[in-house]
C-alpha cells in the first residue's frame, strides 16, 4: 500500500461510520481522473503550444512586413506579403506538426 492510500485509510477511519465505501469508491475515481486528465491536459498544452506557434508565425511575417514597408515607404505591399507567406508557412508547419502529433496517438 502506498502512503497516500494509508493516509486515505487513516482519514476514513477518523471519519468513522459505515463511509469506508465511499471512500474506497472515492479514491478509485481520483486514480481515474488522475489518469485521463493528465494524458488530457498534455494533450491539450501540446495543440495550444501548436496555436502560439501559428500566430508566432503568422505575426513574425506580418511584423517583417510592416518593418520593410516603413523602410521602403510602400504602404500595405510588404505587409499583406507577410501575412500570406506567415499564413503559408504557419499553416504548413501546423500540419507538419499535426501529422507527426496524431501519428503518435
Amino acid at each position: 500500500m502506498t502512503e497516500s492510500s494509508e493516509n486515505r485509510q487513516r482519514e476514513v477511519g477518523e471519519a468513522g461510520g459505515g463511509h469506508e465505501q465511499d471512500a474506497v469508491r472515492k479514491v478509485i475515481s481520483d486514480k481515474r481522473f488522475d489518469k485521463y486528465m493528465g494524458r488530457d491536459r498534455k494533450v491539450g498544452v501540446e495543440l495550444a503550444s501548436m496555436g502560439v506557434e501559428l500566430a508566432g508565425i503568422v505575426g513574425g511575417f506580418v511584423g517583417g512586413g510592416w518593418w520593410l514597408d516603413e523602410k521602403f515607404e510602400t504602404s500595405p505591399l510588404f505587409i499583406i506579403f507577410g501575412l500570406v507567406f506567415g499564413a503559408v508557412g504557419g499553416v504548413y508547419r501546423l500540419w507538419r506538426v499535426g501529422k507527426t502529433f496524431f501519428r503518435k496517438r
